[in-house]
């Protein structure tokens, strides 16, 4: 039962755009300790070790840039219900206006966190956090 309207009003586009967050986020944690580093030092790990230091950076971008941009895909949704309800801002006017910077900022705040992680070398397994 797909809408006819598909991606044509605002509130579609920015669920769309968290969804898709999500799902790199949720695909960097299912496979879990997959893809660790094989020699890595850490034994408190439960599961199987596949992976080598590439493998790990792009589970950290993935699950870092997903949910950096889920939560601000969340936050532009709530800004989107209060202009729409509280200050009855029309769909065209937010399209123009508004969701540009929503879809910039979201996409913008994740990749540049996730990249600064990814020069900095924080993407590693911790003792701390399995």
């Amino acid at each position: 039962f797909r809408s006819r309207d598909a991606l044509d009003r605002v509130y579609h586009r920015i669920m769309f755009g968290m969804s898709a967050a999500d799902v790199l986020m949720s695909t960097a944690i299912a496979v879990t300790t997959l893809t660790m580093p094989r020699d890595s030092i850490y034994d408190q790990f439960d599961g199987l070790k596949l992976g080598n230091q590439a493998t790990c950076n792009t589970q950290g971008f993935l699950f870092m840039f997903g949910a950096l941009c889920t939560s601000m895909y969340n936050a532009a949704l709530m800004v989107y219900f209060y202009l729409s309800i509280h200050k009855r801002m029309s769909d065209n006017s937010m399209s123009r206006c508004i969701e540009p910077f929503f879809h910039i900022a979201s996409v913008g705040y994740g990749l540049v966190l996730a990249i600064a992680f990814l020069v900095f070398d924080l993407y590693n397994p911790t003792p701390f956090v399995p």
